[in-house]
């Protein structure tokens, strides 16, 4: 009698070897960055990326054999789950009166002409910008359209304005160290565009923590808030849910849409305090992130 092997072939040997590997760095990054990304900037970085592990435990779930996808479909679910319960604040029942528009426009975004044309097909009544670079002419038609407001106007990726087509009845600029925020007044609503530093070295991801930190309580003492930026953060950072959660914030946006182009993160956020908002992420146009477009 000759009997046959039932050993798995060699290919399903290599997969399952390859992504059991993976599914286990991806858990230990799933781990130092929720555990310890309050505590060390480096494990914060890790945090970002809960939707890539889960979709790694999925595989990994699919194209494993023995015992061990068992483990990696329950972490899958689990992440899943996280995922799909992450908080958006409620939509308006109504139609809205006010649209606004937050936009990383690229410091050196390559068509300023075509990307002003963009801006302006949206209607909004107000504008946000980061990276906006005055000195290009192909940017000053939006001045003609939202002459109000205010700018922290330097050729910089912190670059930061604020207009808007009716008076305003505050606009200003505020430094916390070297980074700027904009706050401003739109009738009963208070306005932060913010634009922390990326957290690349200790120094930066020092400021960016110090950013936050001193925001709290200005956000604490407004009533109705919509804060708008490139926030250089995502959804599942730990450092991200200790503002929101402090400052009574309330995400618009769904956790998983990619607002950056290089990792597919979510790192543009239109956050609310005590205001019904919609916000839909615009297609991706020459930046290197996408706009938002609220309405409330």
């Amino acid at each position: 009698m000759i009997l046959l092997s039932s050993s798995p072939p060699r290919w399903r040997m290599f997969l399952h070897r390859r992504f059991n590997i993976l599914a286990c760095l991806s858990l230990c990054a799933l781990i130092t960055g929720q555990l310890l990304g309050n505590w060390h900037w480096i494990a914060e970085l890790f945090s970002h990326f809960l939707p890539h592990y889960t979709l790694i435990f999925i595989l990994a779930a699919l194209l494993c054999i023995h015992r061990v996808r068992i483990l990696w479909a329950t972490l899958a679910l689990l992440c899943a789950i996280s995922l799909i319960n992450t908080s958006v604040s409620p939509t308006p029942s109504t139609p809205t009166p006010h649209r606004l528009l937050w936009y990383n426009v690229h410091l050196d975004n390559p068509d300023a002409s075509q990307e002003s044309r963009f801006i302006l097909q949206q209607q909004a009544d107000i504008i946000a910008l980061a990276e906006i670079n005055f000195h290009n002419p192909a940017w000053q038609a939006l001045l003609q359209h939202y002459p109000h407001g205010c700018a922290q106007q330097e050729y910089s990726p912190f670059a930061l304005a604020v207009f808007s087509k009716q008076p305003l009845a505050s606009c200003e600029v505020h430094f916390i160290g070297e980074f700027a925020y904009i706050r401003a007044q739109y009738g009963n609503t208070t306005l932060f565009a913010l634009h922390p530093p990326p957290p690349i070295n200790a120094t930066l991801a020092q400021a960016r923590h110090d950013y936050f930190s001193q925001l709290i309580p200005l956000i604490q003492a407004s009533q109705q808030v919509l804060v708008v930026g490139d926030l250089n953060n995502s959804p599942f950072s730990p450092l991200f849910r200790t503002f929101t959660q402090q400052s009574q914030l309330q995400a618009t946006t769904h956790a998983l849409q990619a607002t950056w182009r290089p990792f597919l993160l979510h790192i543009d956020h239109i956050l609310s305090k005590n205001l019904t908002v919609q916000t839909h992420a615009l297609p991706f146009q020459h930046s290197d992130h996408r706009a938002l477009l609220a309405e409330w």
